[in-house]
């Protein structure tokens, strides 16, 4: 059986707010990815087709093993895409003969996966005790993330590749062979369990972040044949000990960068949350990206005189620091009070996250550099001065407890996530010299209850006002011309938004998703490109040209349209008779149906454990006529699992189901969830 099917795929916003490997905020949204590509179905595998060949790209089944296909209506598969296992997760994977290549990321997401195969006649993979080689296992690919225990790698590997086993935290220990050459970027990632390793003398490369995330990892050593890589202490160096790589997280205390170390590599002591001091020997030129992020216990950190180079986010969520010191014959860098600027100090480079109380930015600061206040949760007031022209990105993200910010008007950009998650901010006063709203810069700022947007403002990014829960009203300058992806999302106190000019030529996905139940977008008379009742699924009322949009929360006045008048009355005979004259009662404009949403598009229920699930339909524009409203309820196979009128579904047989929802005024306003029911908890 062979299907054609319309799939967007959104891996995250709720992101919105990225927590990235090293456990820093990301800089950037991952937005929703509308994949335009016609998938076919075939049994419990979405693929695609080129040249003749096929490409799986998602597996969709229940069953817990799953076993790839070797041809699909005639055609060879071979290759496996990249998170094939986002939407089910198998515990056993088989892999046929058919297979040339598998994408880096095919396996990521698989959890659950422990046992992984390889048809022996594939002549370009194979597998042993459940982890992934190529043919002639010179490179081991991956390792399924259930293993545990210890492993052993063959000697006959020469490269460990990317990510080849992240997120392996049941292994306690890894043997790496004397014949390996080459460690992969993250490659040990997430091991969680694993306690120490040895980098035998034969390995010539070790990529970015292999070892990140092995909370327990608290021994380190490199053979001493090694020509590339030294240890001591179990921090790992180059040969010639001038760059620090990676110091393993168990280590605790007061640590002293040692003579000689001219470089900090980015994220060298991420998560080393034991760590209270860290003192930069004098030798230290360069301090990398994130070095020290995720140190929760430190509270000291000593800067030398030979310093010239500081990452971004070197010292976010470092929470417990209270102390940065810089050697007062530093040519770059100075200290003031537990801030680190440039020498010049026109340039706010980071405060302690530990400060606490009110600070006034000095004057003469012209830039408050990225991370700048970033978690400082103690800071209930940071007073900007006027000379500031620039907030970088994330600047001023997770101050909870700051509650009002008046930013200069010298100000002229404002970076993304500056204000994200501060949470008891509730109000903010922008600058008039500012043009763009940037992606997420109030992201979950939930006790914002108002905000100017200035006059200049002509874009306002994706998410940037999401979720701010307590903003009731929100008036949007004539000069905005692109408003983006979800950028009042789940904004649900947002009763309207007014707008004083044309609309705006982009409008993104969901803009006002999940607002207030009487949300109404507001327009003036005779402004370009709007429409009533609605625009954009969302209800429309028209402003009189007078009206005074100045302050949002004044009431709008909305034209209505002109009623005929009667002089007429009907008799208790039926006759007409005169009467006064009087406006008839009209009835209000039918407003149909435009698109059904679901809360969930993918169910899972199980036979011995959660057998149902309350799906929850929305019928948008939020003002439909209530006749159009009204929905029903089916399921195209009632033996796997049923659904009730209001949308409760109920495992009945292992198996797949598609449930369906659709406007009994129009059956073709639909949207559909796929269920999977499972035997096993």
């Amino acid at each position: 059986m062979k299907k054609k099917v319309k799939r967007v795929l959104i891996f995250a916003l709720a992101l919105l707010l990225q927590i990235s490997m090293f456990g820093g905020l990301e800089e950037t949204v991952v937005k929703a990815s509308p994949d335009d590509a016609l998938y076919e179905v075939y049994g419990d595998f979405e693929y695609t087709t080129a040249d003749g060949k096929v490409t799986i790209v998602n597996y969709i089944g229940s069953d817990e093993t799953a076993v790839f296909p070797s041809e699909i209506e005639g055609m060879p598969v071979t290759k496996i895409g990249s998170f094939v296992f986002f939407l089910s997760k198998p515990t056993e994977v088989v892999i046929p003969l058919s297979v040339v290549a598998i994408d880096e990321n095919a396996f990521t997401f698989c959890d659950d996966l422990a046992l992984l195969s390889v048809d022996a006649g594939n002549e370009h993979f194979s597998s042993e005790a459940n982890v992934l080689f190529n043919k002639g296992k010179s490179k081991l690919i991956f390792c399924v993330p259930g293993k545990s225990g210890a492993y052993v790698i063959p000697e006959s590997v020469k490269t460990i590749g990317d990510r080849a086993f992240a997120d392996c935290r049941k292994l306690t220990e890894i043997t790496i062979s004397s014949g390996v050459e080459a460690i992969g970027d993250g490659a040990f990632s997430y091991c969680k369990g694993l306690l120490e390793i040895t980098i035998p003398a034969s390995v010539e490369i070790i990529g970015v972040g292999a070892f990140s995330r092995c909370d327990n990892l608290a021994a380190l050593s490199v053979e001493v044949g090694n020509r590339n890589y030294a240890s001591k202490d179990n921090v790992l160096f180059n040969k010639s000990k001038t760059l620090l790589l990676y110091c393993v997280p168990g280590k605790s205390g007061v640590y002293i960068v040692p003579a000689g170390v001219k470089e900090i590599s980015g994220e060298a002591f991420a998560n080393c949350d034991k760590l209270t001091e860290a003192h930069v020997s004098s030798d230290v030129t360069t301090i990398g990206d994130r070095a020290f992020t995720g140190c929760s216990s430190l509270v000291k950190v000593t800067i030398s005189s030979d310093l010239e180079t500081i990452g971004e986010g070197v010292f976010y969520y470092c929470e417990s620091l209270t102390n940065i010191s810089v050697d007062a014959e530093n040519r770059h860098f100075l200290s003031e009070d537990n801030v680190l600027f440039n020498k010049s100090k026109t340039l706010l480079i980071v405060c302690a996250a530990g400060k606490s109380g009110i600070y006034t930015i000095p004057a003469g600061v012209k830039i408050i550099g990225e991370y700048a206040f970033f978690d400082c949760t103690k800071l209930t007031e940071i007073n900007i001065p006027s000379g500031v022209t620039t907030i970088g990105n994330s600047a001023f993200s997770k101050c909870d407890s700051l509650t009002k910010m008046i930013i200069p008007p010298g100000v002229t950009t404002i970076g993304e996530w500056a204000f994200a998650i501060c949470g008891s901010l509730t109000e903010i006063t922008l600058p008039p010299g500012i043009t763009a709203i940037n992606d997420c810069t109030f992201y979950f700022c939930g006790s914002l209850k108002e905000i100017n947007i200035p006059q200049g403002v002509t874009v306002i990014g994706s998410s940037a006002f999401y979720s701010c829960g307590s903003l009731k009203d929100i008036v949007i300058p004539a000069g905005v011309t692109a408003i983006e992806d979800w950028a009042f999302s789940e904004c649900s106190s947002l009763e309207k938004a007014v707008f004083e000019g044309a609309a705006p030529e982009r409008f993104g996905m969901d803009v006002f998703q999940d607002t207030s139940s009487s949300f109404t977008i507001y327009y003036k008379e005779g402004q370009a490109g709007w429409t009533t009742p609605t625009w954009n699924g969302y209800k429309t009322e028209i402003l009189f040209n007078e009206t005074q949009t100045s302050s949002p929360s004044a009431t709008p006045q909305i034209t209505e349209t002109a009623q005929p008048t009667n002089t007429t009355q009907p008799s208790a005979t039926g006759n007409t008779t005169p009467g006064p004259t009087q406006t008839p009662t009209t009835k209000p404009p039918t407003v149909k149906a435009e698109k059904i949403t679901l809360n969930r598009k993918k169910v899972t229920l199980k036979l011995k454990g959660k057998k149902s699930f309350s799906l929850e339909a929305k019928v948008l524009p939020k003002n439909t006529s209530v006749e159009h409203k009204k929905v029903s309820w089916s399921s195209d196979k009632k033996r796997v699992a049923v659904v009730s009128q209001k949308g409760k579904i109920t495992a009945k047989k292992a198996g797949k189901c598609k449930i369906t929802v659709f406007t009994k005024k129009n059956k073709k306003i639909k949207a559909v969830c796929r269920v999977i029911v499972k035997t096993r908890r």
